[in-house]
C-alpha cells in the first residue's frame, strides 16, 4: 500500500505462513531434481504449442482451413486461378453468386470459340477456298458476317489472362480476314489492335514461335497491305526500274498462291502509327532471329508474308535494315530450300525498290555476293541463285556501275570451285552479269580473261595452271553471254580467243585443266559454228588427248568435241567439211577411237564407247566421200 497514512507494521503474525510456504517449495525442488533427467547442451527438452494461428472454436477453425485452401490455389495456379476455380483474386463470400455467373459466361465463350475454330478449320482452304467464298459462298458468308465484331469484343472483354482463349480468337480472326467480309472492313482497325496487343504480350514473355504470334502476323499482313494505288510512304518510293521479275526464284516451290494474292487489290487499308509499325518490325526481327532448328519454314510462313508486306508498302524504320542483315544470312544458311528462296526474294525486292541512300544501297549490294565461299555446296548454290536473280532485276546502269564488285568475287569462286554443279552455276551467273553490262565493260572483262589464259607464257609459276583454268571457264561464260550480242565475232576476236585457248591447251599440266580447256574450245565452236575453223595445231592436240590421256573424263570431253564437229560438218558446205577433215589426222583418230572400244570389260566406259562408235561411223563416211571425190577428179582429168 503506497498510502503514507497506512501504517502496517510487521508484527510477525504472518511469519508462520511464510515458513510453511518455504518448506513446501524446498520439497518440490528436491523431488524434481530426483525425477527430471539432465538435458544435454544443445537439445530442446520439449516443444510447447504457440497461440499464433490457433482457433478458439470450430467455426473459426473451418474459416482458417478455407483460407489456407484459397491460398494454395493462388500459389499453385497463379494467373489461371480465376479461370480454373471460378474465384477472383479478391473474391469474398458475398461475391460468390456473381463470380459463378462470370465463370459460366466465360466458359460459354471458350466453348463457342473452340467450336468455331474447328468449323473454320474444317471449312477452310480445302472445302471453301477463298475465291469460292468470295463469289458463291453466300450462306457461309452471311453466317460469318457478325463474327469479326463478336471476336473483337470477346478478346477485349473476356480474354484477359486466358492464353488459350486469346490464341483461339486470333487464329479464327486471321482466317476470316481472308474471306473479305464486309463487316471485317469496319472492324479492321480494332482487329489490328488485337494483333498488336498479342505481339506486345509475346514481347513481354519472349515467346515468338507459337501459333498465336504467327496468326497475329497473318492478320497484320492482310490488314496493312496496300495496293499500288495506296498511300505512298512519307520518304518517297524507290526510283529504280527493272526489266524482269524475280519470281523465277520462287518457281516450283508452291508460291503461286502468294503471287496471285499480290495481284489482287488490297481489301483492307489500315494505317498504323509509326510506333506500332516499329514494334511490328521489331517483332518480325525477333521471330526471324529466334527461329530454332527444330521448327519448320512452313511454321514461319506468316512471318515472311508480313515482312513481304512491310517491304512492299514500304515501312521505313531502322529495324528493317537489321531484318535484311538477318535475311542475308538465312538465304544461305537455312536448312530448308523454301525458306532460303523466300528470304532471297524479299532481300532482292528490298535492294531494288526500298527507299534508301547511296551508302545504304551500296552496303546491301555488297551483301549479294556474301555466301559465295560458304563451306557447304548447298549454301553456295543458294547464294549463286540469289545473286543471279538480283542481276536480272537490278537496273542496267546500276549493274554496270557495280560490275567490278560482282565480277571479281565470281572469278575467285570460279577459280577455287571444285564441285561441277557449282562451277556451272557460277558460269551461269557470270553470263547473266555480262549480258547486263555495257560493251566497254564486256570488252574489259574479256581481255582480263584472255590474259589469265596466257599465264605461264614466259615462266611456269605455281599459280599458272589455276589461272589458265579460270580463263578457260570464263571464256565459256563469255560465249554464253555473247549468243545475242555477237560482239566477239563482230570485233574479229575469234581468232585471238581460239589461238590463246590452243596455247593454253599445249601448256596444260593436269587432267582437270585439259578437260576444262577442251570444253571451252567446244563452247566456242558451238557458239560461232560458221565463223570459226579448226586449225591443224588444235586438231593434233585434240587427237593427242583422245589417245594419250589417262583420265577418262578428258577422253570423253575430246570425243564429244569431235562428235560435234562431225555432226555440224554433215550439214555444212563441202568446202567447210574438207577444212575440218584436213585439221585432223583421220588415221590417228580412228586408232584412238578403236582403243576406246578395245578394252577389258571392267575398264570399259559406256558413254565413251558410244561416242567412239559415232565418231568411227563419221570417219568411214568421210573416208568414203574423200575417195569418191578423188575418183571424180581422176575421171575428169
Amino acid at each position: 500500500d503506497d498510502d503514507e497514512d497506512d501504517d502496517d507494521d510487521d508484527d510477525g503474525a504472518l511469519r508462520v505462513f511464510l515458513d510453511d510456504h518455504d518448506d513446501d517449495l524446498d520439497d518440490d525442488l528436491a523431488s524434481k531434481r530426483r525425477t527430471t533427467p539432465v538435458r544435454p547442451p544443445g537439445r530442446v527438452h520439449a516443444w510447447h504449442p504457440s497461440e499464433v494461428g490457433a482457433s478458439s472454436g470450430a467455426s473459426e477453425a473451418r474459416e482458417r482451413k478455407k483460407e489456407a485452401e484459397r491460398e494454395n490455389v493462388r500459389v499453385l495456379d497463379g494467373a489461371q486461378a480465376p479461370r480454373l476455380t471460378g474465384r477472383r483474386p479478391t473474391t469474398t463470400s458475398r461475391e460468390s453468386a456473381g463470380d459463378h455467373e462470370v465463370v459460366v459466361e466465360l466458359e460459354a465463350v471458350r466453348f463457342a470459340v473452340v467450336m468455331l475454330g474447328q468449323a473454320v478449320k474444317k471449312r477452310g482452304r480445302d472445302l471453301f477456298p477463298k475465291r469460292d467464298l468470295r463469289r458463291r459462298g453466300h450462306a457461309v458468308r452471311a453466317a460469318a458476317e457478325p463474327l469479326p465484331a463478336l471476336l473483337t469484343k470477346a478478346y477485349e472483354r473476356r480474354a484477359a489472362g486466358d492464353d488459350e482463349l486469346q490464341q483461339g480468337i486470333v487464329n479464327i480472326a486471321s482466317t476470316l480476314l481472308e474471306w473479305h467480309l464486309d463487316t471485317a472492313q469496319t472492324w479492321a482497325r480494332r482487329l489490328a489492335k488485337v494483333a498488336v496487343a498479342t505481339l506486345a504480350k509475346a514481347a513481354r514473355t519472349g515467346l515468338y514461335a507459337g501459333d498465336t504470334v504467327q496468326a497475329s502476323f497473318k492478320m497484320l499482313a492482310t490488314l496493312i497491305a496496300h495496293d499500288d494505288g495506296g498511300r505512298a510512304p512519307s520518304s518517297g518510293p524507290a526510283t529504280t526500274h527493272h526489266d524482269e521479275d524475280p519470281s523465277p526464284l520462287l518457281a516450283q516451290e508452291g508460291e503461286e498462291d502468294d503471287e496471285e494474292e499480290d495481284k489482287e487489290e488490297a481489301f483492307y487499308s489500315v494505317d498504323l502509327g509509326s510506333a506500332q509499325l516499329k514494334a511490328i518490325a521489331s517483332s518480325v526481327h525477333v521471330a526471324l532471329t529466334n527461329a530454332g532448328e527444330g521448327s519448320f519454314a512452313s511454321q514461319r510462313a506468316a512471318t515472311y508474308a508480313l515482312l513481304k508486306v512491310l517491304v512492299k508498302r514500304p515501312v521505313v524504320v531502322s529495324e528493317m535494315y537489321a531484318i535484311m542483315d538477318t535475311l542475308n544470312e538465312q538465304r544461305v544458311t537455312s536448312f530448308e530450300r523454301s525458306e532460303r528462296r523466300r528470304a532471297s526474294a524479299i532481300l532482292i525486292h528490298f535492294v531494288v525498290n526500298f527507299p534508301m541512300g547511296q551508302k545504304r544501297r551500296r552496303h546491301h549490294l555488297a551483301q549479294l555476293v556474301d555466301g559465295l565461299d560458304y563451306e557447304y555446296e548447298e549454301g553456295r548454290l543458294a547464294a549463286l541463285e540469289s545473286l543471279e536473280a538480283a542481276l536480272r532485276v537490278l537496273p542496267s546502269a546500276l549493274v554496270d556501275e557495280y560490275a567490278e564488285a560482282f565480277f571479281t568475287p565470281l572469278a575467285l569462286r570460279l577459280a577455287n570451285e571444285d564441285v561441277p554443279k557449282c562451277v556451272t552455276q557460277v558460269q551461269k551467273v557470270q553470263a547473266t552479269l555480262l549480258k547486263r553490262v555495257e560493251t566497254a565493260t564486256f570488252r574489259t572483262f574479256l581481255d582480263r580473261s584472255l590474259g589469265w589464259l596466257e599465264n605461264g607464257k614466259d615462266v611456269e609459276t605455281d599459280d599458272a595452271p589455276l589461272m589458265r583454268l579460270l580463263g578457260a571457264r570464263s571464256v565459256e561464260a563469255f560465249c554464253a553471254a555473247d549468243e545475242r550480242r555477237r560482239y566477239v565475232a563482230g570485233a574479229s576476236l575469234l581468232g585471238t580467243v581460239l589461238a590463246k585457248l590452243t596455247t593454253a591447251l599445249s601448256r596444260s599440266t593436269s587432267s582437270a585443266e585439259t578437260k576444262t580447256i577442251i570444253a571451252a574450245i567446244a563452247r566456242v565452236f558451238r557458239t560461232y559454228p560458221k565463223e570459226v575453223t579448226l586449225t591443224a595445231d588444235l586438231g593434233s592436240l585434240v587427237a593427242a588427248a583422245l589417245g594419250d590421256a589417262k583420265d577418262l573424263a578428258v577422253k570423253l570431253e575430246a570425243s564429244r568435241f569431235v562428235s560435234f564437229l562431225c555432226s555440224s560438218s554433215e550439214s555444212e558446205e563441202q568446202q567447210h567439211t574438207k577444212q575440218q577433215q584436213r585439221a585432223f589426222d583421220l588415221v590417228a583418230l580412228a586408232k584412238a577411237f578403236l582403243s576406246h572400244l578395245d578394252v577389258a570389260d571392267d575398264r570399259f566406259d559406256e558413254a565413251l564407247g558410244v561416242e567412239a562408235s559415232k565418231n568411227l561411223l563419221w570417219l568411214l563416211k568421210a573416208k568414203g566421200a574423200a575417195a569418191a571425190s578423188e575418183e571424180e577428179e581422176q575421171k575428169k582429168e
